[in-house]
């Protein structure tokens, strides 16, 4: 029998939206093996330790929820080497990820998800009639090690850390009532911009051995078409080789809003590139962030960005 596999964070901010329109739907579901796991509240290492040892060669595997949780996933399935395919139903904020896969609740219909929407029907549609292609996600490591796999985006410095004001307790319990836009979290990131900016760079380094500017406070590896859902990147997640990247000084405001209005009107400015090295001239803490998780790093000296060896079978709305 086959098997399908439900990841799911019951903390999302359309948990009630997965309940009705995934959960509920798998429980009538003939001719699967249905199985579930729920995001625990413990770190992301866990969690991937926990989905490796659950997910099988062969399974079909649907995500429903924000980037966070299907980074998870996609990580799960990348560090367990097993060949299974991934469906991803956005139910999060700004779902970069069922974005770049077209897979967003509103995408499945010209009209929106409405009233009878079936995320579970929609994605085995798309899994019988072949709709699979290859993701080929960055591969993030840090001091010589593989740190994380990034299907659409990795950052470094200001706007990494500029993710940890959605873990205020206030901003997460409106995020909770499953009523605020993208644009609320954009929002909130202005204002937590412009009460840090000031005092954010990048440690002194290097890129691909020619010095950074001095000031630069952001790296960001590209792979998807979008970062934050509103500035635009690139189609890079399908090549096996290429991304694109750059170094950004965004700690003046007018620096920021230039930056900000060229990536929505025509895209971050991006070089293309097989490979990153940033090398600092000594041990250092850093922000970091792949879609929906951050973490702060110390003592890092390396890190390098490029395309993962393996691929991911994922399913696409096309």
């Amino acid at each position: 029998m086959k098997k399908l596999l439900i990841v799911y964070n019951p903390r999302s901010s359309h948990h009630a939206a997965v309940k009705r329109e995934i959960l509920e739907s798998a429980r009538n579901l003939r001719g699967w093996m249905v199985g579930k796991y729920e995001i625990k509240p413990t770190s992301f290492t866990d969690n991937v330790q926990n989905l490796m040892r659950l997910v099988s060669d062969g399974d079909l595997v649907i995500v429903a929820g924000g980037d966070g949780t299907a980074t998870m996933m996609v990580n799960g399935v990348l560090e367990a080497g097993k060949d299974a395919t991934v469906g991803v139903v956005g139910y999060g904020n700004l779902n970069d990820i069922a974005g770049m896969l077209r897979t967003r609740r509103d995408e499945f219909a010209e009209d929106g998800a409405k009233a009878g929407f079936d995320g579970v029907a929609e994605i085995l549609k798309r899994y019988e009639e072949g709709k699979v292609t290859e993701l080929y996600a960055l591969d993030v490591k840090v001091n010589g090690r593989h740190w994380r796999y990034a299907p659409c985006y990795y950052t470094m410095g200001l706007l990494a850390q500029a993710t940890t004001m959605m873990e205020d307790p206030k901003v997460r319990k409106k995020l909770n009532t499953g009523k605020m836009t993208s644009w609320y979290s954009l929002r909130m990131a202005v204002w937590w911009y412009l009460k840090h900016r000031k005092g954010i760079r990048l440690p002194e380094g290097s890129l691909n051995g020619a010095m950074m500017e001095v000031g630069a406070t952001d790296y960001l590896a590209v792979n998807g078409p979008s970062v934050a859902r509103i500035m635009k990147g690139g189609e890079y997640w399908r090549d096996t080789e290429e991304f694109g990247s750059t170094v950004q000084r965004l700690g003046k405001f007018w620096k920021m809003v230039g930056f900000g209005l060229t990536s929505v009107r025509k895209g971050i400015p991006l070089v293309e590139t097989k490979g990153d090295v940033i090398e600092f001239a000594g041990p250092s803490t850093v922000e970091m962030h792949v879609e929906g998780e951050y973490e702060r790093m110390i003592d890092v000296k390396k890190v390098e960005v490029r395309k993962g060896e393996k691929s991911l079978k994922v399913i696409v709305r096309e």
